[in-house]
């Protein structure tokens, strides 16, 4: 789930930081990047998609702190409804 895997990532992520090791990370877990985010780490960097007012995707990265959603809901909705899924 959700949570033990933000727990698993961020414990290895964190080892590899302590070991010197530079690491890239893409990922969809909300509790990890907050997590990760929250303990400060000076050598990290957190991107994420831009969106427009109306949530457009602009398909540019910016840097900025973790959202605490994937917006998987607002994906779900557009393209549900784009394939005839309904809500």
């Amino acid at each position: 789930n959700e949570s033990e895997g933000s727990e698993i990532a961020l414990q290895i992520v964190a080892a590899l930081v302590d070991a010197g090791i530079k690491a890239v990370v893409v990922s969809h877990l909300c509790t990890f990047a907050d997590g990760f985010y929250r303990q400060g780490a000076r050598t990290a960097m957190f991107l994420r998609a831009e969106r427009e007012g109306d949530w457009r995707r602009r398909f540019r990265l910016a840097g900025d702190e973790p959202l605490s959603s994937s917006l998987g809901s607002t994906c779900t909705r557009e393209w549900g409804g784009l394939m005839g899924l309904g809500r």
